[in-house]
């Protein structure tokens, strides 16, 4: 089978590639190439945007749309594979459509390019929230009576793992929204470290400026893989280094925030924590 690899994860932003797969339907043309910059619209990773994209070819440039999608045999099809089928079959890849006059033909050579400005901004975003949700665990550390369920790389209770419900992300910040529901508590979470959200927004805040001072370098591993490749986000932290699992994209060094704003909002009757973060005023 074919193989199409996304560059994506190790920064890339702009990909000549050869046309491997094209598909026609309803006036647009889905096509595939071997090599692509795009981070597309993912139903498995939904938190990240997808990339702005144009597409260079006879010295115009055009914009057109990532998403996830599979390559069956020489079909491309937009989503995720039906669960009967057998994934062997289906091969995971980046989906860009283009309405169909204005497309490539099979096997022609094209460039791709992502708006660089918008990813970076996604990027800081992307790796801010996971700083922030390692900065809430640490700050919620001492808020479990017994041996938590999970601990995340630094070795906190995983608050945001156990509980974490949406995370979603644009080119100004992110918003996590947790449920503190009864199997978190049975776990050993006390909600009353909830009691005073605005000293604890002011605590996760703090310990994330902290780590920033130190300007950490931010690596995905693998750089350039097939999409359906498991990627790893690192950033390397005076309390040690940090890893998530993660398909989006991010810079290769955090710098400073003094401008880092976190808010976080409490409802005890429906249960539900969220917590924003932007370089900027806001409100929850």
């Amino acid at each position: 089978m074919t193989e199409l690899l996304v560059t994506y994860p190790a920064g890339s932003t702009s990909e000549s590639s050869a046309v491997a797969a094209l598909t026609r339907v309803d006036g647009q043309v889905l096509f595939a190439v071997k090599r692509t910059p795009c981070h597309p619209l993912s139903p498995r990773w939904p938190d990240q945007p997808e990339d702005r994209c144009t597409l260079e070819l006879g010295g115009t440039r055009t914009p057109v749309q990532a998403q996830e999608g599979y390559l069956l045999g020489t079909e491309l099809m937009a989503g995720t594979p039906p669960e009967d089928l057998d994934p062997a079959q289906a091969l995971a890849c980046v989906i860009h459509s283009i309405p169909a006059e204005l497309a490539p033909d099979m096997g022609e050579q094209v460039t791709l390019r992502v708006d660089r400005d918008y990813r970076a901004a996604l990027s800081r975003s992307h790796s801010r929230c996971h700083l922030v949700s390692l900065a809430l665990n640490a700050a919620l550390k001492e808020a479990w009576r017994k041996e938590p369920p999970a601990r995340d790389s630094l070795g906190n209770p995983d608050f945001d793992k156990l509980a974490i419900v949406s995370s979603t992300l644009d080119e100004h910040g992110s918003l996590d929204s947790y449920r503190i529901g009864k199997h978190l508590r049975k776990s050993g979470f006390s909600v009353e470290a909830l009691a005073d959200p605005e000293g604890l927004a002011e605590a996760v805040k703090e310990l994330a400026k902290s780590w920033l001072l130190s300007s950490p370098r931010v690596s995905v591993t693998p750089g350039e893989c097939a999409l359906s490749e498991r990627r790893t986000w690192s950033c390397e932290l005076p309390a040690g280094t940090a890893r998530f699992p993660c398909g989006g994209t991010h810079p290769s060094r955090m710098q400073p925030d003094e401008e880092l704003e976190v808010a976080i909002a409490w409802e005890p009757a429906e249960k539900s924590l969220q917590m924003r973060a932007q370089s900027r005023t806001f409100h929850l």
